[in-house]
């Protein structure tokens, strides 16, 4: 989570920025826009790491239900972290059950929303790299990401070196599921430079030659988007090692791929470790790997397949609170509800028991 205790904030230049692209993009006026869309929300507030906040007004920062505006840096952002808080309405008075009497109080002021909200389409996060799988505690606690400034170019500027996909019919796919980490992390794998790549995007590339042996020629990949893999409270009933969310399928970033699955990332990645270029240099690094593997397998005639899952997400599961996303900008919009209940917004929902 991104700190605010920063003294002697510095004050920014801000304008009124556009609606599209939704998330953090490069501005036209030499800024950096951001774009929240929270239609229940009476007001908000972009934070952004070592700056005073930034408090939006109307009209000048809304527009069709999205927060937004454009901030002028006084040198290169990359690697700024930054995040929103929302004013919401006040929640509805609740009913009185049967047999009581009203209470005929008003209903309750608007609620200022203090949780630090991340971008749900935010590019880029602090979590760290593929050496701090599953680890727990430690200076930087539980997960909880923050949204970073990327530096735009570099996603942008990847060198596809022209290299196209195949663009093969479905009938003639010959299909490989795999998991990036299982797929390459244990030793057998015969990984080079096994400690670093085993189990990451680089890795999986390196077992190309090992996929057109067999004759596949498509692979679709368990979820590569960010998720949260120590979101998990079981342990190992012999040892006592805490068990992980290992496959995914709770995604907390849909636009990043997962930063454990990078090789360059490292372990020091994000939490706080480093600021500016070098931290916008190692943020970046998992997309970049990501494209390369997709690149090398396309130049290979193999086709890619993303497993991707949106009837849920991670947010909430095994009643973890440590970050917050979708259900704090407008659960209602974001999530199916049912009796004020969430439906499928975690793949763990005890409350689910008790819909009709």
């Amino acid at each position: 989570m991104m700190a605010t205790s920063t003294p002697q904030r510095r004050k920014l230049r801000v304008g009124p920025g556009r609606l599209l692209p939704f998330g953090c993009s490069e501005g036209t006026g030499g800024g950096v826009n951001f774009s929240l869309h929270a239609p229940t929300a009476e007001g908000a507030t972009l934070l952004v790491e070592g700056f005073a906040p930034l408090h939006l007004e109307q009209p000048r920062n809304r527009t069709a239900g999205a927060w937004h505006c454009e901030v002028l840096f006084p040198s290169a952002p990359a690697g700024i972290r930054y995040c929103w808080v929302l004013d919401q309405p006040p929640a509805p008075p609740k009913a009185a059950a049967e047999g009581e009497e009203p209470s005929g109080l008003l209903a309750p002021p608007k609620q200022t929303i203090t949780k630090h909200i991340l971008d749900p389409c935010a590019r880029v996060l602090d979590s760290p790299g593929a050496e701090a799988w599953n680890r727990r505690g430690g200076p930087a606690g539980k997960y909880a990401p923050s949204a970073v400034i990327p530096d735009f170019q570099k996603p942008m500027a990847f060198d596809w070196e022209d290299v196209e996909a195949p663009g093969l019919e479905l009938k003639d796919l010959v299909i490989y599921e795999a998991h990036v980490r299982g797929f390459t992390k244990h030793p057998d794998s015969r990984v080079e430079c096994w400690e670093q790549q085993a189990g990451t995007f680089l890795g999986f590339m390196q077992k190309i030659p090992h996929l057109l042996k067999l004759g596949i020629n498509c692979v679709e990949l368990l979820p590569i988007f960010e998720f949260d893999e120590t979101a998990c409270p079981r342990q190992h009933p012999k040892t006592g090692e805490n068990l992980c969310n290992y496959w995914g399928y709770s995604t907390v970033s849909f636009f990043t791929p997962m930063q454990r699955f990078s090789a360059r990332l490292g372990s020091g990645g994000g939490g706080g470790g480093g600021r500016g270029e070098d931290r916008a240099a190692k943020v970046c690094a998992a997309a970049v790997e990501f494209k390369t593997l997709v690149r090398e397998l396309h130049r290979h005639g193999i086709e890619v397949v993303l497993d991707v899952v949106f009837n849920h997400t991670g947010e909430g599961s095994w009643g973890e609170s440590n970050w917050h996303s979708l259900s704090a900008v407008a659960e209602s919009h974001y999530y199916l509800m049912s009796q004020g209940i969430r439906v499928w917004s975690s793949w763990r929902v005890p409350e689910a028991e008790h819909l009709h």
